[in-house]
This record gives C-alpha cells, sequence and structure tokens, in this order.
C-alpha cells in the first residue's frame, strides 16, 4: 500500500497553530470589540420654548342668495329673497359677478331651478 498524503490542519491554521506546534502567520484573532456607547447630550439652560399660537378662530360667512331670470340676458330678478323693482334693466349675469366680486362676494354655487330662473348663491367674511 502506499503511504497516505498528510492533509493539512485548517482547524489549526485558524486557530494559529500548526499540527506541529508553530504559529502560523494567520492573524490571530481580535479581541472583542466594546460595545459603543453615544455620548450624552448637553443640556444647556435655555429660554423655555414659546407656547404654542391659539388657532385663529374660523371666519363667519354671511350668505347672499340670487335668483337670475332670463330677459335679454341673465338678470338679477330676486336678491334673497326680496324682488328688484328694476331687474329687467339690472345688468346682466358677468357685469353682476363683477360688480358683487368688487364688494366682497364670492360666487358659491349655481343651480337651475327651471328653465327660465337660475339661482346662486354667494358668501364672503362677515363685516365686523
Amino acid at each position: 500500500m502506499s503511504e497516505r498524503k498528510a492533509t493539512p490542519d485548517v482547524l489549526a491554521d485558524l486557530f494559529n497553530a500548526t499540527a506541529g506546534g508553530e504559529s502560523s502567520a494567520a492573524p490571530s484573532p481580535s479581541k472583542p470589540a466594546k460595545p459603543r456607547t453615544r455620548a450624552k447630550p448637553v443640556v444647556t439652560s435655555a429660554a423655555p420654548a414659546p407656547a404654542s399660537p391659539q388657532p385663529a378662530p374660523a371666519p363667519q360667512w354671511e350668505y347672499r342668495e340670487v335668483i337670475f331670470r332670463e330677459f335679454r340676458g341673465w338678470r338679477p330678478r330676486y336678491v334673497d329673497g326680496r324682488e328688484r323693482w328694476d331687474w329687467k334693466d339690472a345688468p346682466t349675469i358677468l357685469d353682476y359677478l363683477r360688480q358683487v366680486g368688487a364688494e366682497g362676494w364670492e360666487l358659491v354655487s349655481v343651480g337651475e331651478v327651471h328653465n327660465f330662473q337660475k339661482t346662486a348663491y354667494f358668501k364672503r367674511p362677515k363685516q365686523g
């Protein structure tokens, strides 16, 4: 029988020793690292945080209902339930919207009651 070839001792190499007791060139295992600790934050005496501002009160609104009627263009006939006596001479809808917009009114909605009448709703912040 032939002689077996010697196999290297891998574990010994890993632990820095060979089968013959010699130290190997492999690096020695290092010591376990110390766990890192976070530096504590430095607390300085500062002015107290300002109080959060109080939320602004919700705005109060006033509303207007305008009913437009068709007469050579859409014209405002009723404003807040009162009929305008001169509604046939009143401005057409686009001019009326410009006019009330300059007064601070904002158009919110327009609905159609029937073919010859449209209802518009406006809002604006209440005047204090």
